[in-house]
């Protein structure tokens, strides 16, 4: 069997995790890492403590998106930032963030403030103004099951060796 890429592996490991969500409307989970390797996770559903869902009891907003549920990508950037600040100064790395869904506008505002530098998803949100943001500070790419990686400004093809 032939070795897969990393990104392929922590896309994975992010689709297990999304396997933790209980939002009834999607679930989504992202993987954050160091230098390849994981720092934080997060899956999306109601905040922790809170019953999970049940059903179609979610309350929307004018878009559709769940007003209750935390999202995966904040969750692993904030346990993230708990665990680095902890440390203090002790790392110092480039960070990369998988998850399984382009994000939504808020957590797309959160990763471009954050010390994200590289975006890897893998499928696409229902309103793609959230990747235009993210777009204006990190590098982002989409990894396909099969492990290929696609450039989003070039929509080419990337070799994950390149990407080390």
């Amino acid at each position: 069997m032939p070795r897969i890429n990393r990104q392929k592996m922590f896309m994975d490991m992010a689709e297990v995790v999304a396997q933790r969500g209980t939002c009834f409307r999607s679930c989504v989970g992202a993987i954050l890492t160091m230098d390849n390797n994981p720092i934080s996770m997060g899956y999306n559903g109601p905040p922790s403590g809170e019953d999970h869902c049940h059903g179609n009891e979610c309350r929307l907003d004018e878009t559709g998106g769940c007003l209750r549920a935390d999202h995966a990508e904040a969750n692993a950037i904030n346990r993230a930032t708990l665990i680095l600040n902890k440390f203090d100064g002790l790392f110092d790395g480039r960070i990369d963030l998988y998850t399984t869904h382009a994000p939504c506008l808020d957590c797309a505002i959160i990763i471009s403030k954050s010390l994200v530098d590289r975006l890897y998803y893998r499928h696409p949100y229902r309103n793609p103004q959230g990747l235009e943001i993210v777009l204006a500070s990190t590098n982002v790419f989409r990894v396909l099951p099969s492990g290929t990686i696609i450039g989003e400004t070039t929509k080419q093809f990337i070799n994950p060796e390149t990407l080390k």
